[in-house]
């Protein structure tokens, strides 16, 4: 739920989060190849969709032509995949064994499609099976794993699990005697079909959290052989990113200000414009009505204004991803409720990445106020000061924040600045600042906003 900001001094909220979750599709199903040798090549096999979150996992089921297989490692696309998990049936003539693997490949050039090649350790192998999931949004290392196996019995093969929040996890097992499975909560069976040897790979999967429990997978009856292996991984979130593009003053009166071909940041398919605007005029109370970029009309996240009123300082969002608003320019328009306003500025800054998450305002001097930052989010701030004596005003930022502004509104009178800063770490009720310099002046006003990180 996104909380809507309100008019008033001193405005802040915290918006509500809904869990994020990772996603997987699994674009490879039960794909076999057989015949003599440790190599076995799926050419061409589908990797899903070429995205920087890229994280391909991989599960495999062997048959070896006789007792002594030690483990299998998989390449994707010429890139080693990492062993996850790995499990290798208990006595025989013949050995069998499961694996679960990983490797980030990313976007890849774009590639969707790639040889995956198979090959058994210290063993040839006369079938194999392979499964291919596309997951975005989590980690390529394994959060927790399990594995367990049995032999001529129908009993339940158990394991201890625990799946981050928001994280996804994959297990297989596989059957002897044509057993079909059936996985405990809060997996969710994807695939169970007979195998050449008439032997069962059962894929099962699941997005969520999972306290650290027992989970099970159980055939149908007697098998032999009996084994599974199961992982888990954690959910990454993308940091907020934010870019300052330009800043513009227009000291001419007018009810409607429009920027022409202003600097947006480069077209991309998440792009948000973040537009910090000040004005000045001659009534008092004045109010900015509306703010739209490249026609899209903005949303406002903190509103200020100077102690008597006639000097907003706000800030306001746009949805402009590439596909809305194309280029790296566009027409911004600030309207406002009085056509004696003499000066409006704005600061523009690009948001690739991150969600709402706090606000604050003042009209103190110097203008101040506290927030809390999260792991990964960044603070946009701006402020103005009004009635100065002199244009050789200007302003000091507290040590936390970089300026990307600090520019005259006229001739001889207002001023406005802006600075950004990105924090790696939670900031708890940190202090933000801007402080006037040089002349005097009588009126001031900041709005600072936050934003967290969002899912990939």
């Amino acid at each position: 739920m996104f909380l809507s900001p309100t008019d008033g001094i001193g405005f802040g909220v915290v918006a509500s989060t809904i869990p994020a979750l990772a996603t997987a599709t699994l674009v490879v199903t039960g794909t076999n190849v057989s015949g003599g040798g440790s190599t076995h090549t799926y050419s061409s096999a589908a990797l899903g969709t070429a995205t920087a979150d890229r994280v391909i996992i991989c599960l495999t089921q062997i048959n070896s032509n006789a007792a002594g297989i030690t483990g299998c490692t998989l390449t994707v696309r010429g890139k080693p995949m990492a062993v996850v998990e790995e499990q290798i049936s208990v006595g025989g003539s013949t050995e069998q064994m499961i694996g679960i693997y990983s490797y980030p490949l990313g976007e890849d050039g774009g590639n969707t499609s790639g040889d995956i090649v198979v090959t058994a350790v210290s063993q040839t192998h006369y079938q194999s099976e392979l499964f291919v999931y596309d997951v975005k949004g989590i980690t390529a290392a394994p959060s927790s794993t399990c594995n367990d196996s049995d032999r001529a019995t129908a009993n339940a093969l158990t394991g201890t699990l625990a799946i981050p929040a928001g994280g996804f996890a994959c297990g297989i097992s596989r059957f002897g005697n044509s057993r079909t499975a059936t996985w405990s909560a809060p997996f969710t069976k994807r695939h169970d079909e007979s195998s050449s040897g008439a032997l069962f790979a059962s894929v099962a999967d699941s997005i969520g959290e999972l306290a650290s429990g027992t989970i099970s997978v159980t055939p149908s009856g007697s098998a032999n052989p009996s084994i599974f292996c199961a992982g888990s991984f954690g959910f990454v979130d993308v940091p907020a990113s934010v870019s300052f593009c330009a800043s513009t003053v227009d000291p001419t009166n007018a009810t409607t200000k429009t920027f022409s071909g202003h600097a947006i940041g480069t077209a991309s398919s998440t792009r948000k414009t973040l537009v910090m605007v000040d004005c000045a005029g001659t009534v008092g109370d004045e109010k900015i009505l509306s703010v739209t970029v490249g026609g899209v009309s903005a949303s406002p996240l903190a509103r200020a204004n100077s102690t008597g009123g006639g000097r907003p300082m706000e800030a306001w969002l746009a949805e402009t991803p590439s596909g809305t608003v194309a280029g790296t320019t566009a027409d911004i328009v600030v309207v406002n409720d009085d056509s004696n306003w003499s000066e409006v500025g704005i600061g523009v800054y690009a948001l690739e990445s991150g969600a709402f998450y706090d606000s604050f305002t003042s009209n103190a001097n110097p203008a101040t106020g506290t927030l809390t930052v999260p792991a990964g989010g960044v603070v946009v701030a701006a402020s103005l000061l009004a009635n100065s004596t002199s244009a050789t005003s200007s302003f000091a930022w507290s040590a936390n924040m970089t300026e990307n502004y600090d520019e005259a509104l006229d001739t001889n009178t207002s001023r406005h600045t802006g600075a950004s800063a990105a924090f790696s770490s939670l900031q708890e009720e940190i202090t933000i600042t801007a402080t006037p310099t040089g002349d005097a002046d009588s009126q001031w006003a900041m709005a600072c906003v936050c934003f967290g990180p969002t899912t990939k």
